[in-house]
């Protein structure tokens, strides 16, 4: 789990100027694990993988990549209402007679519990070092308890204690969560994300039209590992699908990528960010790709990409697509989706907000912004941003509600006094800056689409 602070012109995570931001989580839970001599490599079987590119090859012949076909209830296992704009995927945890949430994370192994339920947990087993986005982190392994999701049980032998998961969690605005649910759990089932309905499946087969089809491997660490081709093709990379992953440009891609496209002039690196993964925190590069980001037949143009130790697609980019991942038989299927060229949002306001407790309050201020100028200060809490509630409405709605080329008025409290302002978030690039808010997306048959970035600038 990664929280970046951003210093630049993306990223609506938690929102931010051209210069500053706020945190954001980008990877959610952790990447492959180590533990003693039982984390090696799990065998791809080629013929699999084989049938898997002519079964793409054939869908992408006849056009399967339209029109998407609800499964008939008897394949729906269970099913969970979820944000449809890329935000975290909770579902409801019951172990024993505790009720909680958890977050399901494609880009984990292991499920993960926050050590305030250790005592819900089975005896210690040891321990475990993850391999995450900026370097290695050890926890304790416990027992797995007895716990479900619906009427699904929660498989798997060992789970980690998380000392910091609730906190973390938390400060990106999602309350009581106490879970992260990985591939222990996940890899048996059919996980379909169909965003533009706002639902999650666990499915028993992926069904008559799922999409259209891409091969899919598990690496090492038993993650699922698709095929992305960057620079116009030039370069071909191993990228984990990461649910847990909220970076909003697109994807994470490891340094030595990050150098190769940015000395061939495909990337074009915009600031740093300081990050935060697991219980590491550094300083990483961002930047966006001027040249196709290309899955399968998808590819887009205009993506922002963060630099991390592994290459990894975010949350954000699948949810440009309706998504079946169909674990077991190792394919990906993809369907575009209304998002599919959305624009990069970005806070245009200059503050960056943040949950405490039951409050929204303003975390940071960015200087020479909009918020600056009209001397809202951190810590001031925010009452309400347009219609939306500040209390009970998500924090990411309340995000891309500040992202809008509009007037808003948002409802401060200070001090036990009342103010507001209404804040006009038309504004326009500098002169003579280059314009990054495009985001392009296209198919190889020859459908494009664009969007454009809704960004936040300096005033001038």
């Amino acid at each position: 789990m990664l929280i970046a602070a951003f210093e630049g012109p993306f990223k609506p995570r938690i929102g931010r100027s051209r210069r500053n931001a706020g945190r954001r989580r980008i990877g959610g839970g952790s990447h492959p694990r180590i533990v003693g001599d039982s984390g090696g490599a799990r065998g791809v079987s080629q013929a699999r993988v084989a049938a898997s590119a002519i079964l793409y090859v054939a869908l992408l012949a006849c056009g399967a990549a339209t029109g998407a076909e609800r499964p008939g209830r008897h394949d729906v296992l269970a099913e969970f209402d979820v944000p449809g704009d890329g935000d975290v995927l909770l579902v409801p945890l019951a172990v024993g007679d505790r009720r909680f949430r958890a977050e399901i994370d494609t880009g984990t192994n292991l499920n993960y519990y926050d050590a305030s339920l250790r005592e819900l947990l089975g005896p210690a087993r040891g321990s475990t070092v993850v391999r995450g986005a900026l370097g290695d982190v050890s926890y304790e392994l416990r027992d797995a308890p007895r716990a479900f999701v619906g009427a699904l049980p929660v498989k798997g032998d060992d789970v980690a204690v998380d000392p910091e998961l609730r906190e973390r969690i938390a400060d990106a605005g999602h309350m009581d969560v106490r879970c992260i649910l990985g591939m222990d759990f996940l890899k048996d089932y059919v996980l379909r994300i169909d965003f533009d309905a706002g639902k999650l499946q666990f499915l028993r087969s992926a069904g008559p039209d799922p999409g259209l089809a891409l091969p899919m491997q598990f690496d090492s660490g038993q993650l699922p590992v698709v095929t992305v081709r960057l620079g116009n093709g030039r370069l071909a990379a191993k990228f984990i699908l990461d649910t847990g992953n909220e970076d909003n440009g697109g994807a994470l891609i490891d340094s030595a990528i990050f150098n190769r496209l940015s000395k061939a002039g495909d990337l074009v690196p915009l600031g740093t960010a300081d990050v935060r993964a697991l219980s590491i925190r550094a300083t990483a590069r961002f930047g966006q790709l001027q040249t196709k980001f290309e899955l399968g037949p998808f590819w887009h143009e205009g993506l922002m990409v963060t630099e991390t130790k592994l290459n990894a697609l975010s949350l954000s980019y699948l949810s440009r697509f309706t998504v079946t991942i169909d674990f077991p038989n190792k394919v990906l299927y993809l369907k575009t989706g209304r998002r599919f060229a959305a624009p990069l949002s970005d806070n245009r306001s200059g503050m960056q907000l943040k949950r405490k407790g039951a409050l929204t309050v303003v975390a940071t201020v960015d200087p020479e912004t909009l918020a600056a100028d009209l001397g809202i200060m951190p810590g001031d809490i925010v009452l309400s941003v347009g219609d939306l509630d500040g209390a009970t409405a998500r924090l990411y709605a309340l995000e891309m509600t500040l992202c809008e080329p509009t007037v808003v008025r948002v409802r401060f409290e200070r001090d036990h006094r009342h103010f507001e302002f209404d804040l006009d978030l038309h504004y326009d690039l500098p002169p003579g800056e280059p314009d990054p808010s495009v985001v392009r997306g296209g198919t190889s048959t020859g459908e494009a689409r664009d969007g454009r970035a809704k960004r936040c600038h300096k005033r001038k």
